[in-house]
C-alpha cells in the first residue's frame, strides 16, 4: 500500500472539513423544507388515523338549525425537538413522555442525540399539545395545520361558501368570517344576544348556527335539479322562508359546485343565483299593485277583473292552465281571478311602493353577494383600470313601468310578498345563533328597515288568498307567472320580423330552412301555506325553461310535493345535542376528510372567471383581496404560503389571452 505523505493527508483533511462547511447550510435548508414547508396546500404530510380533531381554537364550524355540519375545520399537529437547544433534556423528556404516552427512556436517548433535530410525535391530539405548548419548553417546537372540509360537498354550497388561506371567500364563510376565526373587531349587533363578552369583541371565535334545515335543502335541491332537467332549462333556483320569522329553510342554486375544490369551477357555477341572478316578475306584479291599490282605497273587491297592466290589449280568452295577458307573458288562474286596480295607478306611486316593501333594490339577506345586487352597475377599481360590472338590470321605476327590464331576485321577490301577507317585515336572514359546542346563544333576527302594511290590509290580501284553490297539503296556494325568454334582457337578440323580410331573396333561398327552436320562458312561482297563516313561503325560479303551455307547470307539482314536509320541518325546534354526539359526529366527519384530502383532484386551484386584458398588479394584498382583484382574470392560481402577496405569476401588466394558470406567493408580515 501507498504511503500518503503527511502534508497530502493534511490537505485532505483540510479539503473534507471545508465540504463538511459547505454542506451545513444544505443540511439546515433541508430540515426548514421537511419542517416547514414538506406540506404544500395539497399534500399530506403523514396524516395517520391518529389525527385529531381542533377542539380549542381554529376556524369554528357551521352547522344547520339542528346541528349537522356544513363546515368543519382540522387541526394537525406535529411535535419536534432540537436538542442542541434543551438546557435539560433529562427534566423535557420527562415532561414529554407524561404528556405524549411515550416511553421516557427512549425520548431521553433521541433527545440527547447530537442531532439538528428529532421527531417527538406526529399527529397528536390537541389536548395533549396544549399541555406541552403550556411547558413552554426550550427547544420543543409544534407545527399546527389547518383544512378546512364540507363534509355535504354540494349541498348548500352557494349558502356555506368556501375558505382560502383562512379568509372566507363567499357566502356565510365570508359574512360571519370574523367570529367563525375569532381576532376580528367588536360586534354591536352580537351584544343584544346572550353571548359572552369576548366573542363581542372579536376576541374569541364562536361555531355559526345557521337557519338552514338539512333535510329541506337536500329536498329542494333535488326538486330543483330535476325541474331543470325535465324542462331542459339553463339554470334555477329556489327559497324555502319562515313568514313570521324571516329564518331561510333553504336555499338553493343550480348548477351547484363543490367548495372542497372551489378552484375547479368558474364564477358562473360558484355565483348565488338567488341573489345575483335577475327575476321577471311579469304577471306576479298584480298581486303587488292589488296590495298597494287596496291601500289606497282604489279596489272594489266584489267586481274582480282579469289581471292586466295598465293600456295592454284586452287578454285572449283564459287557456285552460295558461294565460296570455300580454305577448309573451301568461299567468296562472289564480293570478287571473285577482282583482286589478279600479282605477290606474300612476308609475310614481308603484314605484315608492315598490320601494317600500323591497321588491327592488338592495338583496336583504345577510350574504356577500347581496351587495353586489345592491344597484345597476358596480365599478370595480384596480390597477389596470376600473371595470364596470352590470349587477341586476333592476330599478324602481322599471318594476313600475313593467319592461322588459323589470327584474328583481329571488330572495327579494318572496320576502316582499311574504311583507304583504304578514304583520311584521322581518328581514330574511340565515344566522339562527352562536355556540361554544355546550350552549347555544340564540341572537336576534335582523331588524327590517321597511315598513309593513296595515293589518286590515294584509287580512284583505290573506282573503284573496283564501278564496284561491288549494293545490297541495295544508292548504298549498299557488301564482306563477311565465315570461317568454326572448323578451327579457338576458335573452340573445331575435331578428325582427320586418328586418327578415327584407333580406335578399337570393339570401333567403340559399339558407336551409331551419326548424324553428321551441321557446323558451323564465318560469316564476311563488307559493305559501296555509293560505289564512301563512307558515311557510316558496320561490321556485327556472330560467330558459322549454315547457308546454297545455299542461300544469312542472314547478306546481314539486311545490305540491315538498309542502307537507316543508311543513313539518317549519315546525321543528331547535335543540342542541350533548356534546358527545357532535365530537363523534366530527370523527366521523374526520375519517371522510382523510380519504378525500389525498386525491390529485383536490389539489388547491382558485378558478376564475375569464374576460380577457391584463393581469392586474395584486402585490400587498391580502389573499382574500388579491383573490376578489382577480375574478376577471380568466386563470387558475395555485396559492403558496400565507399572509400577504409578495409574487405573483404572470407579471402585472401581462396579456392574459393564451394563459391559463397563474402563481401566488404569499408570505406573512407583508401587509402595506
Amino acid at each position: 500500500m501507498r504511503k500518503i505523505p503527511v502534508e497530502a493527508q493534511r490537505r485532505r483533511r483540510l479539503l473534507a472539513g471545508l465540504a463538511a462547511l459547505l454542506l451545513i447550510p444544505a443540511i439546515a435548508l433541508g430540515v426548514m423544507r421537511l419542517l416547514f414547508f414538506s406540506r404544500s396546500a395539497g399534500e399530506d404530510a403523514g396524516v395517520g388515523e391518529e389525527a385529531q380533531l381542533s377542539a380549542i381554537g381554529g376556524r369554528k364550524n357551521i352547522y344547520d338549525r339542528n346541528f349537522n355540519e356544513l363546515a368543519v375545520s382540522f387541526r394537525l399537529a406535529s411535535i419536534y425537538a432540537r436538542p442542541l437547544e434543551l438546557k435539560d433534556p433529562e427534566t423535557a423528556a420527562k415532561r414529554l413522555a407524561a404528556s405524549l404516552g411515550v416511553n421516557e427512556a427512549e425520548l431521553l436517548t433521541s433527545l440527547k442525540a447530537e442531532r439538528s433535530f428529532v421527531w417527538v410525535g406526529r399527529q397528536i391530539p390537541e389536548e395533549r399539545v396544549s399541555k406541552i405548548l403550556e411547558a413552554n419548553i426550550k427547544g420543543v417546537h409544534v407545527i399546527q395545520h389547518a383544512y378546512r372540509y364540507y363534509p355535504l360537498h354540494e349541498v348548500a354550497s352557494h349558502v356555506v361558501g368556501f375558505v382560502k388561506d383562512d379568509q372566507g371567500l363567499a357566502g356565510i364563510e365570508s359574512s360571519y368570517d370574523n367570529i367563525l376565526r375569532g381576532g376580528g373587531a367588536y360586534d354591536p349587533a352580537l351584544s343584544k344576544a346572550p353571548v359572552p363578552p369576548a366573542v363581542v369583541s372579536g376576541k374569541v371565535g364562536a361555531h355559526v348556527v345557521t337557519t338552514l334545515d338539512l333535510r329541506a335543502q337536500r329536498e329542494l335541491e333535488a326538486k330543483l335539479q330535476h325541474l331543470i332537467a325535465e324542462t331542459k332549462a339553463q339554470s334555477g333556483d329556489a327559497v324555502l322562508l319562515l313568514p313570521a320569522s324571516g329564518e331561510i329553510l333553504a336555499l338553493a342554486s343550480a348548477p351547484a359546485y363543490d367548495p372542497n375544490r372551489f378552484w375547479a369551477f368558474t364564477g358562473d357555477e360558484r355565483k348565488n343565483r338567488t341573489i345575483v341572478d335577475p327575476v321577471y316578475p311579469g304577471g306576479l306584479r298584480s298581486f303587488f299593485w292589488l296590495a298597494a291599490a287596496l291601500e289606497k282605497g282604489n279596489v272594489p273587491m266584489a267586481a274582480p277583473q282579469p289581471a292586466t297592466e295598465a293600456g295592454a290589449p284586452p287578454p285572449t280568452p283564459p287557456l285552460a292552465i295558461w294565460n296570455e295577458v300580454q305577448d309573451g307573458v301568461y299567468l296562472s288562474p289564480e293570478l287571473m281571478t285577482l282583482a286589478a286596480p279600479a282605477v290606474p295607478m300612476p308609475a310614481e306611486e308603484k314605484r315608492l311602493f315598490a320601494e317600500r316593501i323591497g321588491l327592488c333594490g338592495e338583496s336583504p339577506i345577510d350574504l356577500p353577494e347581496g351587495v353586489v345586487a345592491a344597484g345597476d352597475e358596480i365599478t370595480l377599481a384596480g390597477s389596470d383600470g376600473q371595470k364596470t360590472l352590470r349587477g341586476l338590470p333592476a330599478s324602481c321605476e322599471r318594476i313600475a313601468l313593467g319592461n322588459g327590464q323589470a327584474a328583481t331576485d329571488a330572495v327579494s321577490l318572496l320576502s316582499s310578498f311574504c311583507r304583504l301577507i304578514q304583520s311584521r317585515p322581518v328581514a330574511p336572514h340565515l344566522l339562527l345563533g352562536l355556540s361554544d359546542g355546550h350552549q347555544l346563544w340564540r341572537v336576534p333576527p335582523p331588524v327590517s328597515p321597511l315598513k309593513g302594511l296595515a293589518q286590515p290590509i294584509i287580512n284583505q290580501l290573506r282573503g284573496v288568498l283564501a278564496k284561491q284553490p288549494s293545490v297541495g297539503p295544508g292548504g298549498l296556494v299557488v301564482l306563477e307567472s311565465l315570461v317568454r325568454q326572448d323578451l327579457l334582457t338576458t335573452a340573445e337578440p331575435v331578428v325582427p320580423a320586418a328586418k327578415a323580410a327584407a333580406q335578399p331573396q337570393e339570401q333567403k333561398q340559399a339558407q336551409p330552412a331551419a326548424q324553428p327552436a321551441p321557446p323558451r320562458y323564465q318560469s316564476v312561482l311563488l307559493a305559501v301555506a296555509p293560505e289564512a297563516q301563512p307558515a311557510i313561503a316558496l320561490a321556485i325560479v327556472l330560467n330558459g325553461a322549454q315547457l308546454d303551455l297545455g299542461k300544469p307547470s312542472p314547478a306546481r307539482g314539486a311545490a305540491k310535493e315538498f309542502a307537507g314536509q316543508a311543513l313539518h320541518y317549519a315546525a321543528e325546534k331547535t335543540t342542541l345535542p350533548a356534546w358527545s354526539t357532535l365530537a363523534a359526529q366530527e370523527a366521523a366527519d374526520y375519517k371522510k376528510w382523510l380519504a378525500l384530502h389525498r386525491e390529485p383532484a383536490y389539489q388547491p386551484m382558485a378558478a376564475m372567471t375569464s374576460t380577457g386584458g391584463a393581469m392586474p398588479d395584486v402585490k400587498g394584498l391580502s389573499l382574500r383581496k388579491a383573490l376578489q382583484v382577480l375574478q376577471q382574470a380568466g386563470l387558475r392560481f395555485k396559492v403558496v404560503g400565507s399572509g400577504q402577496v409578495v409574487g405573483q405569476q404572470p407579471a402585472p401588466a401581462t396579456p392574459l389571452k393564451g394563459l391559463d394558470q397563474g402563481m401566488l406567493e404569499l408570505r406573512a408580515g407583508q401587509m402595506q
